[in-house]
């Protein structure tokens, strides 16, 4: 499955990732890339589903947490989004696009300090990824906080300065 993967053949990776769960249901790698895939599809509910059986056998791997926060976020049930997001956290508390993803979602809520934080501490992590600091910009600029937002929208072009959307 993960060469079909790799090689873009999603349809053959699917039914690599089928056959391995088929013979091996306690495969929860194999749960976590065909959630990956199903997402990636649009399939959210299919995808959801095996995320939550990778997380069954193997409840240790963050990442599996993020994405089925952001399939959660997607389908507006914030409240599991976010306890998704936070299991993520307790197991890898380093990990800067859980607070991205995290501040997203309460960005979205209207949540815009809690949001900020989030944003702020996802840059604590990883000062290089530019399109935190646009959204970190875009609440600051919403509170009238123009010098603040201004001097993250200048780290944003900085950072990207190709990337349209930094000029945005």
């Amino acid at each position: 499955g993960n060469i079909f993967r790799q090689q873009g053949k999603d349809a053959e990776a699917i039914t690599a990732y089928q056959k391995a769960i088929a013979i091996n249901p306690q495969l929860g790698v194999a749960y976590k890339h065909l959630g990956n895939l199903l997402a990636k599809q649009g399939k959210d509910n299919e995808a959801i589903t095996a995320y939550q059986k990778a997380i069954q056998l193997n409840p240790n791997e963050g990442i599996v947490y993020v994405n089925l926060g952001n399939l959660l976020a997607k389908q507006g049930k914030d409240t599991e989004a976010i306890t998704a997001y936070q299991k993520a956290l307790q197991l890898n508390p380093n990990e800067g696009i859980v607070y991205v993803s995290l501040g997203d979602l309460l960005a979205k809520q209207g949540k815009d300090a809690e949001a900020i934080n989030a944003y702020q501490k996802a840059i604590q992590l990883n000062p290089n990824e530019g399109i935190v600091y646009v959204n970190l910009g875009d609440l600051l600029a919403k509170q009238g906080k123009d010098a603040e937002a201004i001097n993250a929208y200048q780290k944003a072009i900085k950072l990207n300065p190709n990337e349209g959307i930094v000029y945005v």
